[in-house]
């Protein structure tokens, strides 16, 4: 998990210092900041993408497995999404499942 959300953590940080000091900057970086970056980007990009009532709504002593469930509901989407513009279906029908993938967002694979 914490190399899936080291690029989190990228994006948090001022873009002209990860551009100077690239992955040496992770490395520099005090543990107890990594682990509230990482922190941080996770829940502002939940909170940002499903909305404070989401969260809300969500067992307290859950929150953290969910969090991570949600990185992996990411990756899976964005796989299927990936294999659904490689198929050979038409450029409509790939539009519409598409639409639906990013209608119901990674949100929709915390079940699976």
């Amino acid at each position: 998990i914490h190399q899936q959300l080291l690029p989190l953590v990228k994006h948090h940080l001022p873009r002209k210092l990860v551009d100077l000091a690239g992955d040496r900057l992770l490395d520099r970086l005090p543990p107890a900041y990594l682990r509230n970056a990482m922190a941080s980007a996770l829940a502002s990009k939940i909170v940002y993408k499903e909305g404070v009532r989401f969260i809300e709504s969500q067992p307290k002593e859950l929150l953290t497995s969910l969090a991570f469930k949600y990185l992996q509901s990411e990756t899976k989407l964005a796989d299927l999404l990936n294999e659904v513009e490689a198929s050979q279906i038409s450029k409509e029908t790939k539009a519409k499942i598409t639409n639906v993938l990013r209608t119901g967002g990674a949100r929709a694979f915390l079940g699976c």
